[in-house]
């Protein structure tokens, strides 16, 4: 037969391991919610920087645009004045 102690004992480790295991699965649970927020939030942080890639390339363009511009424009002012 069992001693009373060794029987409190027991008792005592079944309820660490079920509050342990009761720990384990809100833990799951909150990094289960964690990696959902964390995917939720790497996706708009690439559409961010798609949307600003965009706006670098259209910036590029239309600055080089500008300078070829000013540049012919010159350069046909120039020719004028000589022929």
């Amino acid at each position: 037969m069992i001693s009373d102690e060794l029987q409190r004992t027991i008792g005592s480790l079944e309820a660490q391991v079920g509050a342990l295991v009761h720990e384990v699965a809100a833990l799951r649970t909150e990094l289960s919610e964690l990696r959902t927020v964390l995917l939720r939030e790497t996706l708009t942080h690439h559409e961010r920087i798609s949307a600003l890639e965009s706006f670098r390339r259209w910036s590029i363009g239309l600055f080089t645009g500008l300078v070829v511009s000013g540049i012919a424009a010159l350069l046909g002012a120039i020719f004028r004045l000589i022929v």
